[in-house]
């Protein structure tokens, strides 16, 4: 990734996503999707951009998609139906608690 970009995955997306302090943008996207790759240098800038305000995490949705991620989007599982369908996806969230129903985290 970069200095500014951690990519995660199902074996740290709860220590690097859900346990963050700070709001996290999570990057969805996979090697194919030249759609992601285009969005990539601008997901890069605002990491760079707002580096001690938010976390800028990738995660590639071939690779990375396992029970912690389910986990987490059993609390947006609307938007997850919605939208998870296609990548590119970016996601800002802040104050995740586990098990709150969604719109819940505020």
């Amino acid at each position: 990734m970069s200095d500014y970009v951690t990519e995660v995955n199902d074996a740290n997306f709860e220590s690097g996503v859900l346990e963050s302090s700070r709001p996290v943008l999570i990057d969805f996207w996979d090697e194919w999707c030249q759609p992601c790759n285009v969005l990539a240098p601008t997901v890069e800038s605002l990491a760079e951009k707002y580096e001690d305000r938010l976390k800028v995490v990738k995660l590639n949705v071939d690779e990375g998609a396992g029970s912690s991620l389910l986990a987490f989007l059993d609390v947006f599982w609307l938007l997850f139906l919605l939208t998870l369908a296609a990548v590119p996806l970016v996601l800002l969230i802040k104050n995740i608690r586990r098990g709150a129903p969604a719109g819940a985290g505020h």
